[in-house]
C-alpha cells in the first residue's frame, strides 16, 4: 500500500518525540512491504531531505491554494491511498489536507500525539483560575476537535480516555472514527535483558524545560535523600531548567546532561516523571522495558494505560510533592515490592512492542481501503 506521512517537521530530522515516533512507525511499515512518502512544512537547516519528501511551498499560509495543489499533485504522482497526518491540531491544516486528499482520491487519517487535556493543570496552584481556564479551553478545543474529526476518515488517539474526553467536549455522538493505537516501545525485545537487582539509583530522563515539572524535583528529592542517603538521583537531559536543579544544590544528585539513557536504565531501580502533561511519555515505557519502576504524576490521560492502572508503576495525584516523595521512599524501603512491580512492568510493556502496534496500523489501513 502507498502511504504518505505528514509531519510539520521533516520526519528524518527527529526534531521532537512526534517525529521520532512517526519515523519508527514508518520504518516498520516499510519493513512490511508498504511504500512510504513524506510531506512536511519545515525541513530545518538540513541541506537535503529524502527524495520522496514534499516540502509545502507556502509555510506561512498553510491552507493556501499552492499548498493544496502541490500536495494533491504529490499524492497523485505517488499513487497514495492514505495520508496520515501527525499534526491533528490545526483546523486550517485539516481543511487543506481534506481538500487535497479528496481531489487525489485518498483517505485522510489524523493522529493526535498529545493528551487533549494538556491545559487541565496549567494553573493548578490557583483553583479558581484553573477552572475558568479549563472551561474556556474546553470550548475552544472542543470546536477545533469537532471540525478536525469531521474532516477525517479516521482519528487516531493514544488511549481510549483521550477519545472519550474529545467526544465529551466536542459533543461527538458518532465516535466510530476514533481508533486507539498506542505508541510503540523504543527498544526491540532483542535489545533487552532486564534485571531486577539494581543499583540504588533514582533516574530522571527528559528535557529540562517548562512543562516537565523540573521545579518539583528539588522538594521531592530532599525528602527522599534525607530518608535514604545511600541512594542517588541521576538526571539525564538538558535545557533552561537545568539551572533550577543546579542552583538547588541537591545532595547525592548527578546532573549529567543529555546522554544515551540505556546504560542508566540498566542500572537504575526507580524512575520519576514529574511532567504537567504528556501524550504517552516514552520514558515510562523505556524504564519498564528495563525493569525500572516508574513513579509519575497522574497528570495526563494515558498514565493509567501505560502503567497498567498502577500495577506497573506508581501513580501519584497531581501535584502532591510530599506523597510523591513518600511513594519513592516506600519503593526504596520495600525491595520485594519493587522487584515484583518491575517484573510485572517488563511483561506488561510487551503489549506495546512494535510488532503489535504495526499490526494495529495495518488493520486500520485495511479498514479504509
Amino acid at each position: 500500500m502507498n502511504i504518505a506521512f505528514f509531519n510539520w517537521y521533516a520526519i528524518d530530522l527527529l526534531f521532537s518525540g512526534i517525529e521520532k515516533v512517526s519515523h519508527r512507525i514508518a520504518t516498520a511499515l516499510e519493513q512490511r512491504g508498504h511504500h512510504l512518502c513524506y510531506v512536511c512544512v519545515d525541513h530545518g537547516d538540513k541541506a537535503s531531505v529524502r527524495q520522496d519528501t514534499l516540502i509545502l511551498p507556502n509555510p506561512s499560509k498553510i491552507n493556501s491554494e499552492e499548498n493544496r495543489i502541490a500536495l494533491c499533485d504529490f499524492l497523485c504522482a505517488h499513487e497514495v491511498s492514505i495520508l496520515v497526518s501527525h499534526s491533528a491540531y490545526s483546523r486550517r491544516l485539516a481543511v487543506m489536507l481534506r481538500e487535497a486528499t479528496d481531489e487525489a482520491g485518498a483517505k485522510l487519517v489524523q493522529v493526535l500525539h498529545t493528551t487533549p487535556d494538556s491545559y487541565h493543570y496549567r494553573h493548578w496552584r490557583h483553583k479558581v483560575v484553573n477552572r475558568v481556564v479549563r472551561a474556556f479551553m474546553n470550548r475552544k478545543w472542543g470546536n477545533s476537535w469537532r471540525k478536525i474529526y469531521d474532516l477525517s476518515d479516521a482519528f487516531v488517539v493514544l488511549c481510549k480516555p483521550s477519545a472519550d474526553f474529545i467526544a465529551q467536549i466536542a459533543h461527538i455522538k458518532d465516535t466510530s472514527k476514533f481508533v486507539v493505537i498506542h505508541n510503540a516501545n523504543t527498544y526491540l525485545p532483542t535489545e533487552l535483558a532486564p534485571a531486577y537487582d539494581k543499583e540504588p539509583i533514582v533516574l530522571y530522563v527528559g528535557r529540562l524545560v517548562k512543562g516537565k515539572g523540573i521545579e518539583h524535583i528539588p522538594a521531592i528529592w530532599r525528602q527522599v535523600s534525607a530518608a535514604h542517603p545511600d541512594w542517588r538521583l541521576v538526571v539525564l537531559g538538558d535545557g533552561p531548567y537545568r539551572a533550577t536543579l543546579e542552583q538547588a544544590q541537591l545532595e547525592h544528585c548527578d546532573i549529567l546532561g543529555t546522554q544515551e539513557p540505556k546504560p542508566y536504565y540498566e542500572r537504575a531501580a526507580i524512575s520519576i516523571l514529574t511532567s504537567d502533561a504528556e501524550g504517552w511519555s516514552m520514558v515510562l515505557t523505556e524504564a519498564m522495558q528495563h525493569g525500572v519502576v516508574p513513579v509519575a504524576f497522574d497528570s495526563f490521560l494515558a498514565t493509567g494505560v501505560v502503567l497498567d492502572e498502577g500495577r506497573a508503576g506508581v501513580l501519584v495525584p497531581p501535584f502532591d510533592l510530599n506523597l510523591f516523595a513518600r511513594e519513592v521512599s516506600s519503593l526504596i524501603a520495600d525491595c520485594d515490592r519493587r522487584k515484583a512491580m518491575a517484573a510485572h512492568a517488563t511483561q506488561y510493556v510487551q503489549t506495546f512492542d512494535i510488532g503489535h502496534i504495526i499490526t494495529d496500523w495495518e488493520r486500520l489501513f485495511e479498514s479504509l481501503s
